[in-house]
């Protein structure tokens, strides 16, 4: 995929063309591991809240940041029956689809927006608890590479790779650059509130938004780059009284209703609608950027090595794990974290990461800035990118198919002029596809393989990737760590499937 990074401080060269830091000593760390059998409400062996240590703008755990939602008002949904496990139905994929607008509203049909991403396998309450074990991550170090191996470049593996080297482990990174990886393909939307999950996984996303604005100020701080971070809210607008109908029954209990006249005084551009839903603290994230400074800042950490090349073929030990890349190199750590996005399926030995499954994403962009506010209609969404207005977007079962196509085009084109018809004058001037890492229930893998504890994943984060990002690499560091976790991550066991 070509893309150019908007930040200055970070030339166009490969992002793992960098130099491998040292592997450095570090202090004992304690070992984690999950067993399969866990108790309701307790974490770690006692119930907790959902805080976070606050450690100021110091380090990436600092306050609550703001992660990325991409795009919910997708206009087409690919068949994902064969990825469902025996019994499971595809309302998933089906609930998603009236998420974001309320599809209902417009077209006269119910949508069950508070059941969104739900499925059947895990219950909210259920937590995963995990005993400490030894030896330590550094223990053995002689025998190994590294202590922790972080596979994939894009901003989950990016995000994961920096927030465990802040914790003192030495990390390799290994990743190459793929036609269509998500990461710089997305449109940078923050909208749990408008693509909203159930349960404790609904808690986490709106959690990943809030943790935005300390992050931002982190990688500021260590990279020079200043990520810009749009938190003005969502509207999700209304074309029709059946939309006013269908947009109300399902606003979560944070949105307001503007009528007409408070929504044209807010975004004149919008006068054509008849009124709108407002999402407070929701938004986007410039993701071009937010790349440029996490690889800025890897590229400067002594504790990250980092390799241009691909894992093939990953294998799990009781206390370590080893991978083989493209290469034919292999290199060994305590942990293995799988952050490949919608590749982690064809990694030989990752036997879980076969529930994700790539989806085309298709969006355009215009050369004009008509809104302060990301947008939703009908049919999709555009939002506001500096000079810039960014519109999307389809969701197609292609394979690893990352090019446009004209229809493809067209149908994001109409979506977004429906939204803004002041864009139809401004001209397109670029088209682009991203492959989404999607899984059955919409929902991402975080944890490790319960039969092999140094095996964790991290991926398959379908629309939200963006959303999740920064928050994902804190759990992974904490995972790898010992650190007690804040957030029960039950709903996103990877052997849920």
């Amino acid at each position: 995929m070509n893309w150019q990074p908007t930040a200055t401080l970070l030339t166009n060269s490969h992002p793992f063309s960098c130099l491998g830091a040292r592997l450095s000593e570090i202090p004992v760390l304690p070992l984690v591991q999950f067993q399969q059998h866990w108790k309701p409400g307790l974490v770690a062996g006692q119930s907790r809240t959902c805080e976070f240590l606050s450690e100021s703008s110091c380090g990436p755990r600092g306050k609550y940041a703001n992660p990325e939602v991409e795009h919910p008002a997708d206009n087409e949904y690919f068949d994902r029956k064969r990825y469902q496990p025996e019994g499971q139905t595809n309302n998933a994929a089906e609930q998603i689809e009236h998420h974001a607008y309320g599809k209902e509203a417009q077209h006269g049909k119910q949508a069950d927006h508070e059941n969104g991403a739900q499925h059947d396998v895990l219950q909210n309450g259920d937590s995963y608890p995990y005993a400490k074990l030894s030896p330590s991550v550094s223990e053995g170090a002689d025998k190994l590479s590294t202590e922790v191996i972080v596979v994939g470049g894009g901003l989950i593996g990016l995000a994961a790779a920096i927030a465990v080297a802040e914790r003192g482990a030495s990390v390799t990174l290994i990743g190459e650059n793929r036609a269509g990886e998500a990461s710089p393909a997305a449109a940078g939307m923050l909208a749990p509130s408008v693509e909203r999950a159930v349960g404790s996984a609904h808690d986490f996303a709106v959690a990943a938004r809030d943790r935005y604005p300390g992050y931002v100020e982190f990688l500021a701080e260590r990279s020079g780059i200043l990520v810009p971070l749009n938190r003005r809210g969502i509207l999700q607008i209304a074309l029709s009284t059946k939309g006013i109908k269908g947009l109300k029954k399902t606003a979560p209990p944070t949105s307001s209703w503007l009528d007409a006249k408070e929504l044209r005084e807010l975004e004149p551009a919008l006068a054509h609608a008849i009124g709108a839903i407002f999402n407070p603290d929701d938004g986007a994230v410039d993701n071009t950027v937010l790349l440029s400074a996490l690889l800025k800042l890897v590229s400067t950490s002594e504790q990250i090595e980092t390799l241009d090349d691909s894992v093939v073929d990953v294998v799990a030990r009781e206390m370590s794990a080893t991978v083989r890349t493209e290469s034919g190199a292999t290199h060994s750590a305590r942990y293995v974290v799988l952050a490949p996005g919608a590749w982690v399926g064809r990694i030989l030995g990752a036997r879980l990461g076969a529930a994700v499954a790539p989806a085309r994403g298709q969006l355009v962009s215009y050369p004009a800035s008509l809104l302060g506010h990301v947008a939703y209609g009908p049919r999709g969404y555009v939002v506001p990118r500096g000079d810039s207005t960014i519109g999307g977007s389809t969701m197609e079962d292609v394979g690893f198919d990352a090019t446009t196509t004209t229809e493809g085009v067209e149908k994001v084109r109409s979506a977004a002029e429906e939204i803004c018809p002041s864009l139809s004058r401004s001209g397109t001037t670029r088209s682009w596809a991203g492959l989404r890492p999607v899984t059955p229930d919409m929902l991402p893998m975080i944890g490790p393989d319960p039969e092999h504890q140094s095996l964790i994943y991290a991926c398959g984060h379908s629309r939200n990737g963006v959303l999740m990002a920064p928050l994902t690499g804190d759990l992974i560091a904490d995972l790898v760590t010992g650190t007690p976790l804040s957030f029960d991550l039950t709903q996103f066991r990877p052997d849920r499937f």
